[in-house]
Formats: structure tokens, C-alpha cells, sequence
């Protein structure tokens, strides 16, 4: 009998040790509110078609622009963690030699007015190289962006 009594002492010992009595005049306490995590703004990237003046296929031109998708985006993303709501639209004016290499680019009709946006983007299309002109002759191309956020 001396066993159970101790037996029943330790479970008891061991329950109480963990838990709290609560007063009865005391009010219950809700817990704390946590605060909602903040979604991070996501981009979306789109072009309409660019126009070309000079030998380059528009059609090339559209899969190097398509191809490079990924770094425009990431170009809006890192503006977007100063400016979340930040969208618009740029056109991305490039001037490419008779080898098919970028040469030159800039941004025109901006209607955001991010440098760093501008920038990046400006950047990205002096990485894009083409294929030599049909004509020999330098070309130039501007594409129409559009900067969203979803």
C-alpha cells in the first residue's frame, strides 16, 4: 500500500509542477495577436511587339527579349522592395551594329521614374546580341514594356 501512495505522490507532484491555478477573479488572457506576414509584391513582365528599323528579324528580336523575361522581372523585383506598388510602363530603345551586337541602350516614355528600374533594365538590354543585320547596316529596335504587380 505504501507503494501506491507514493506512486499516486509523484503523479501528482508531477502534474501540479506544470500547470498554473488560475484565480477565479483574474480574466482569461487571449493570446497575443500575431502579425500578418507581409506577401512579398510579385512582378509580372510583359512586351508588346517590338519595332524594328533595319535587317533584324522581328521575330529574333522577340526571342531574345522573351529570353531575357527572367532578368527583367528580377530587375522589377529589387524595385519593388523600395516601391511595392511600383508599375508602369518603359520602352527599352536599342541600337545594334552591323555584327548584331547591342551598342547603345536607353529608356524612353517612361512612366514610372525609377532610376534604379531604368537602369537595370537599360542593362539587360546592352547584354542582348542579335544576329548580324540582313542589310549590313545598323538597326534599331524599341520594345514597349510593361512593369505590373500581382
Amino acid at each position: 500500500m505504501k507503494a501506491w501512495g507514493a506512486l499516486v505522490l509523484v503523479a501528482l507532484v508531477g502534474c501540479t509542477s506544470s500547470t498554473r491555478a488560475v484565480k477565479q477573479d483574474e480574466p482569461a488572457k487571449a493570446p497575443a495577436a500575431e502579425a500578418p506576414a507581409r506577401v512579398a509584391p510579385r512582378s509580372q513582365v510583359s512586351f508588346r511587339a517590338p519595332t524594328v528599323n533595319g535587317g533584324l528579324d522581328p521575330a529574333a528580336v522577340e526571342k531574345n527579349v522573351t529570353a531575357r523575361m527572367a532578368a527583367l522581372e528580377a530587375c522589377h523585383r529589387a524595385a519593388l522592395e523600395s516601391a511595392p506598388d511600383l508599375a508602369g510602363t518603359m520602352a527599352l530603345s536599342l541600337q545594334v551594329n552591323s555584327q548584331g551586337k547591342t551598342v547603345g541602350a536607353q529608356i524612353v516614355d517612361d512612366t514610372m521614374g525609377d532610376v534604379a528600374l531604368a537602369t537595370c533594365v537599360a542593362g539587360v538590354g546592352q547584354q542582348m546580341g542579335f544576329g548580324a543585320p540582313d542589310d549590313g547596316q545598323p538597326a534599331y529596335v524599341s520594345v514597349p514594356l510593361t512593369f505590373a504587380v500581382k
